[in-house]
């Protein structure tokens, strides 16, 4: 009898067959889903690069709030023009000096000073009518209560006040204002625009960050203990939460800032719900350490990702990528360290110190 191929075969052959197939499939399937996933990280991976310095002058990230970094991390310097216009001599800017001061500015097109979104322009409903007497006032609770809602009436005393602000970004002039919170003023507040791509990202018209300076004309004048207001647009952000969630968590384990929502009224028209957050100064410290003495490290921001403490090396030379704000025994303000200023040398025992310290922590 001629022998028929595969008649005395096993019945179960060609499903081993078929298994060994699928599963040789299956193995295919999972090393081409962790190359394309290495190759998703590689693509996403910041590049390391040189971390840049964020040159500051007397106004510049200080304790009166930050003005933020150039665009794509480049260094810019806040420009010092009161010194050119303060006929009076009181540091400051007054309505007059003020439209001088724009004047001069205008002629300095291109600079990339006071720019509103590239370009955009938008045109948003107005706000609702809103006075104090229409809001709940809370006296009684602290400024960074996250239960409470308070309502600040923001007052200049010009129409045109975002085109004020807009034309002295990143200068170091304030356009004064007064405040009015639960039902107490508060007169000659030094306000101006904040951020990076919170300012150059939004088009003009909609809402941008603002720093409020309450002892910008009177030293001694404060809100709820405190001399500064940083109140954030939210950008990028629709939730209007991740900044609280980050702030409540974290402060659990480190110093961090306090955040609530403050609603904000300008000139009558309400401009809605900000992100309150803690200015990073004397009051921030003393309310953490008990004391405002010592030196407050900052790292530049930048929206490409830069800020850090890198390793710079052991060269002295390269200390002027540091930056400290001093106060208490040290000093006070900011102070861009660099051979200029200081000794390299000094700059790298103190950063040695740091180290030291960050090392005892276990960080």
């Amino acid at each position: 009898m001629p022998e028929v191929p595969g008649l005395f075969d096993s019945p179960d052959a060609p499903r081993k067959s078929g298994r060994w197939v699928t599963i040789v499939q299956v193995v295919l399937l999972i090393v081409a889903l962790v190359l394309c996933g290495y190759v998703a990280i590689q693509a996403f991976k910041p590049k390391p690069v040189r971390p840049v310095t964020r040159f500051v002058g007397g106004s510049g990230f200080n304790a009166r709030g930050g003005r933020g970094q150039g665009m794509r991390g480049m260094p810019q310097v806040d420009r010092q023009i009161v010194k050119d216009f303060d006929k009076n001599g009181d540091k400051s800017l007054d309505k007059a000096e003020r439209a001088a001061a724009r004047d001069w500015l205008r002629t300095q097109a291109g600079t990339g000073f006071g720019r509103f979104g590239r370009g955009m322009a938008a045109n948003p409903e107005p706000g609702i009518r809103l006075g104090p007497k229409d809001v709940r006032a809370f006296p009684d609770a602290p400024l960074y209560d996250t239960r409470t809602l308070r309502t600040l009436f923001l007052n200049f005393e010009s129409t045109d006040w975002a085109e004020e602000l807009a034309a002295f970004y990143r200068t170091d002039v304030d356009v004064p204002a007064t405040v009015i919170v639960d039902g107490k003023t508060y007169p000659d507040v030094g306000v101006h625009f904040r951020g990076n791509s919170s300012y150059r990202t939004v088009p003009q018209s909609l809402k941008h960050s603002l720093n409020l300076a309450f002892d910008f004309a009177r030293p001694k004048q404060e809100i709820g203990g405190y001399r500064t207001l940083n109140l954030l647009n939210s950008n990028n952000d629709a939730t209007f939460v991740r900044t609280m969630l980050y702030s409540e968590i974290a402060r659990h384990y480190l110093p961090i800032a306090l955040t609530n929502y403050m609603r904000v009224v300008i000139n009558g028209e309400s401009w809605g719900v900000y992100i309150n957050a803690q200015q990073f100064n004397k009051d921030f410290v003393r309310e953490w350490f008990g004391s405002s003495k010592g030196a407050r490290w900052k790292v530049p921001g930048s929206p490409r990702g830069r800020g850090g403490f890198a390793y710079l090396g052991e060269d002295p030379a390269r200390a002027d990528l540091v930056e400290v704000v001093l106060g208490g025994e040290l000093g006070d303000g900011l102070a861009v360290l660099g051979p200029g200023d200081v000794d390299g040398d000094e700059v790298t025992f103190r950063l040695l110190q740091l180290t030291h310290h960050i090392k005892r922590l276990g960080v």
